[in-house]
């Protein structure tokens, strides 16, 4: 079951498994050796199996910038989707009939890519004979997963079975690690993959051809390919280098049944639709920081250099823009404690989000649709930015309109309760409040408008502030807005960013923890929502600090003291 493909070179899974016949013999792959010279054109079976380690099949295209080209090669083969079969005999092993499926696809294309890729599943049998095997059914199932593998007793829920007899494998798209169900999964070592495999709806389900593999590993004829122990992809560095073939797997294909017992784990990490912002960010992190890393690899100093930019351009925009105000923010809400008694009612808000995210999806039609209609529909994703917009966006808003009371009555020694106050806690001032965190979520849903959207934000940021300290209704507080940032609009807009990296400091703590720890989903998006008590009242008093000085500029004095 792959994931759909809804139009050629876009998401989804473009390539199938198939038979090894289909790439050899053919004039546009080679065999190189590792000075990188051609030593076989339209290698054959028998040209494979006398060839060592330090071989590489090389496949046409560039396995560290693909473009399109892979999967149009893919398609001009028109090759017919194959697994190859391997029945396994050991008296010894506490399964002693393994029934193991390899799959061969041209080309990896997730965090890490490289050509050719190798895969498994097997099916292990507490039975002496094969026939006994076929009787009793399987007793095991496991499932390759990068390094390691997901293991599955008989009768297990998770195992989907065709006709009660087929066992379904999801690959996850790119990397084609095996999975038992359609959902998006997490991994952070070697044997689960560090990134976030994806195996979500739409699926196809395709059913192939099986080839059976000889009990012997042949030197000549059809299955000679098997004696290779060379890479089945070209000479790249690091994980991007061709996989070497199935013989070369160690005990994953002498011992089967022990390799399970070793490295077979219970269950993979499913992310749940609607996770935390830390876990976004993680998968996030993971794919971006990949394929950075890969430009690097595929052209270093140019890579580098667009990083370093990006990187500069960041500190430029904090510094130039933020001129002490960001630091001036964070000493004040530590401050004041007021604050941070304000700030929690983002905390409050980022929890009563995802659980209402949980309740909507567990207990409404809503849950169906995103099992069938894919988490990224477009009939589902607008329905979890709803849901997050109805707490958090509101919050944020009551947040940014009571740190500017807060900053604009007195010594702010005031509980909290008074501070709000009877008009801060009113509709009109809470959507005031709310426009930058609004400009922020809008410009990044609809990407394309982000910085028309985060400009417009930009020039009414200071409407909350401007209420508080000078009592202006809504609509003018809006105006006064625009007029008091003639002359100061880039700077405006540049503390905008700053407030979004200030919110970004609570997903990425919850990524951290995720990463760096044994804490699950549940724990690390609690982490990201306990610093919200922070982030969110630094970011309003950017404003507030921001409104102060232009303010200040306007009238030669501090307004509302």
């Amino acid at each position: 079951a792959l994931r759909e493909q809804s139009e050629a070179c876009g998401d989804g899974e473009p390539y199938y498994p198939i038979a090894v016949d289909a790439v050899l013999g053919r004039d546009d792959v080679v065999v190189r050796d590792a000075a990188g010279s051609v030593i076989a054109t339209a290698p054959t079976p028998d040209d494979l199996a006398v060839l060592g380690p330090d071989h590489w099949i090389d496949l046409p295209g560039d396995a560290l910038r693909p473009g399109c080209d892979f999967e149009q090669w893919f398609d001009a083969l028109e090759a017919t989707p194959t697994v190859y079969a391997r029945v396994v005999h050991d008296a010894a092993a506490s399964e002693p009939i393994v029934l193991q499926y390899w799959f061969f696809y041209t080309y990896n294309d997730w965090n890490d890519r490289h050509e050719g890729d190798w895969e498994m599943m097997q099916l292990g049998f507490e039975a002496e004979t094969v026939e006994a095997a076929m009787e009793a059914g399987p007793s095991r199932y496991a499932y390759a997963q990068h390094e390691g593998a997901e293991v599955a007793k008989s009768g297990d829920d998770k195992v989907e079975l065709v006709d009660g007899t087929h066992p379904v494998v999801f690959p996850a798209a790119g990397s084609h690690a095996a999975y038992y169900s359609s959902s998006r999964w997490f991994g952070k070592s070697a044997q689960t993959g560090f990134g976030c495999d994806d195996t979500r709806t739409p699926l196809d389900q395709i059913t192939p051809a099986v080839v059976l593999l000889p009990n012997d590993v042949p030197s000549e004829g059809e299955f000679a390919w098997l004696s290779y122990t060379g890479h089945w992809g070209e000479l790249q560095p690091s994980f991007n280098n061709g996989p070497t073939g199935p013989i070369t797997k160690g005990d994953e294909w002498s011992k089967p049944s022990q390799w399970v017992d070793d490295e077979g784990r219970g269950a993979a990490a499913a992310i749940p639709f609607g996770s935390s912002r830390a876990v976004s960010l993680f998968c996030t992190v993971s794919e971006e920081g990949s394929k950075l890393y890969l430009r690097v690899l595929d052209n270093g100093w140019q890579a580098i250099a667009v990083a370093l930019a990006a990187l500069a351009l960041v500190v430029a925009i904090v510094r130039l823009s933020s001129r002490g105000i960001l630091i001036a923010a964070v000493r004040s809400v530590f401050r004041r404690r007021v604050l941070i008694r304000i700030g929690l009612v983002a905390t409050v808000a980022v929890v009563a989000t995802r659980a209402l995210q949980h309740a909507v999806l567990r207990w409404t039609p809503v849950g169906d649709a995103a099992e069938v209609l894919g988490a990224d529909s477009p009939w589902v994703l607008p329905v979890v930015f709803v849901i997050s917009a109805i707490v958090v966006i509101p919050a944020s808003g009551l947040v940014n309109a009571s740190v500017a009371a807060a900053l604009t009555t007195g010594d702010g020694s005031q509980p909290a309760r008074r501070v709000v106050g009877r008009r801060f806690a009113q509709p009109t001032s809470i959507i005031v409040g709310l426009l930058p965190m609004l400009a922020l979520v809008g410009g990044s849903f609809f990407f394309v408008l982000a910085p028309i959207v985060w400009w417009i934000g930009a020039q009414y940021m200071l409407a909350a502030p401007a209420m508080a300290a000078e009592g202006l209704g809504a609509r003018t507080a809006l105006t006064r807005s625009f007029v008091l940032l003639r002359g100061h609009r880039l700077r405006s807009f540049g503390l905008l960013m700053v407030s979004a990296l200030v919110l970004l400091v609570g997903p990425l703590i919850g990524t951290l923890v995720l990463t760096a720890t044994g804490a699950g989903f549940t724990t690390a998006g609690l982490v990201a929502a306990a610093t919200a008590a922070l982030t969110f009242p630094i970011a309003g008093t950017i404003v507030s600090t921001w409104y102060s000085e232009v303010a200040d500029t306007a009238h030669g004095g501090a307004v509302g003291e």
